[in-house]
């Protein structure tokens, strides 16, 4: 990522209109990028879980390549943010159902779903919120329910980035008060691990991390 320009005044305004602009784009390099973490962490969605457990993606942007994947299996809800992008992964993963939603005012009855996946969308919400989301996640898991997300690694109280050609926001903590936040919000970590991929020329480490709800 190039070096930020500094903290945004509406974050989630900024990644809304940004992935409104560029999510075909964005959507089309994921496709051809080959992300062996997001492979793996999908795998383990699809293998840990019975047919027809219920999983919400957050963050599911176009549908590709994971509530596609996902729906092979398994009964997806994808929420997002960016209005283009649900309208395009109604077309791309029409088995599934897709909903546009800030993440974290996302209302579910407790005890409704067999896993949450969050692949590289925590990330854009601002890290004040990321630990209340976590609780709510903890809330919304039946027990023995798996969470399975990317974090950072680096603290970021809020950055504004060019990403396709549109300003983009992230923020996060450091990997350490990460496993904090999840220990907190009541789930246990089953594995925590900092994956460093290539984006643009540039390696970029994320925190991959699989935590169960209390049985």
């Amino acid at each position: 990522m190039m070096p930020a320009t500094g903290r945004s005044p509406d974050p989630k305004g900024i990644v809304e209109q940004g992935y409104d602009r560029m999510g075909a784009a964005y959507a089309e390099w994921v496709q051809g990028e080959r992300d062996l973490a997001r492979e793996e962490y999908t795998r383990l969605l699809l293998e840990s879980l019975p047919a027809g457990s219920r999983v919400l993606d957050l963050g599911c942007g176009a549908g590709l390549p994971t509530a596609r994947e996902l729906a092979r299996r398994h009964a997806v809800v994808g929420v997002d943010i960016s209005f283009q992008q649900v309208a395009r992964a109604r077309r791309n993963v029409p088995e599934a159902a897709f909903v546009q939603a800030d993440m974290a005012e996302l209302a579910l009855a407790p005890h409704s779903v067999d896993a949450v996946a969050a692949f590289y969308s925590l990330i854009h919400l601002p890290r004040e919120e990321q630990p209340a989301l976590l609780a709510r996640i903890a809330h919304w898991l039946r027990p023995g329910g798996l969470l399975v997300a990317t974090m950072g690694t680096q603290a970021d109280p809020g950055s504004v980035d060019a990403f396709f050609g549109e300003p983009m926001y992230w923020s996060g903590y450091d990997a350490e008060a990460n496993r904090r936040a999840i220990a907190a919000a009541g789930l246990e970590a089953v594995r925590v691990t900092a994956t460093t991929k290539e984006e643009f020329g540039d390696p970029v480490t994320f925190l991959w991390v699989v935590a169960r709800a209390p049985r």
